[in-house]
């Protein structure tokens, strides 16, 4: 009979496979790992596993504290279970969809903790990638896909041979299948 941590391992190592099989399947993660750039990569996996259209997603601490958000967790609602392969052990967080604002008007607006780029900031943060990079743009989409390709040019060089030696048949890609 399998222990719930062994469940979720097992979970993890398929959603892996999965992530693995497809183009499509790598940029839904992606899509999931870009909101949770502050979990581990195995936990996004997990994440991206049981909620992978969650906008974001936080410990019960974090959700209920007076000194935090405030918020409550709504009944019924499942947490996002993680490993904590250390310790052999699971712990788990809430999606912000599974919250809601307590009855005495204190909890804190999880939007304002969710990155957003205001309309004025966009201007003085392309100015400022602008001016480290070398670039002249007034978009800052174009900026940051000019700085984008100019990183990637610039470190190829050290990768390339490294890359041409990679023997396909022992890539992680082909071990996961």
């Amino acid at each position: 009979m399998q222990t719930k941590y062994e469940k979720y391992e097992q979970l993890s190592h398929d959603t892996l496979h999965n992530i693995a099989e497809s183009k499509d399947n790598w940029l839904k993660f992606l899509d999931t790992a870009s909101r949770m750039y502050k979990y581990s990569f195995d936990d996004q996996v997990l994440i991206h596993a049981q909620r992978p259209d969650t906008r974001a997603c936080a410990d019960f601490a974090f959700w209920t504290a007076e000194n935090r958000m405030n918020r409550h967790i709504k009944r019924h609602s499942d947490g996002i279970a993680l490993l904590d392969r250390d310790n052999k052990k699971l712990h788990y967080v809430y999606a912000v969809e599974d919250t809601e604002s307590r009855a005495n008007g204190k909890s804190r607006d999880p939007e304002a903790y969710i990155w957003q780029l205001s309309q004025e900031n966009r201007a003085v943060i392309n100015t400022m990638l602008c001016d480290q990079g070398g670039i002249q743009s007034e978009n800052i989409e174009k900026t940051i896909v000019s700085m984008a390709f100019s990183m990637a040019r610039l470190r190829s060089v050290d990768y390339v041979s490294e890359l041409d030696q990679i023997n396909t048949e022992h890539s992680l890609l082909c071990v996961l299948k």
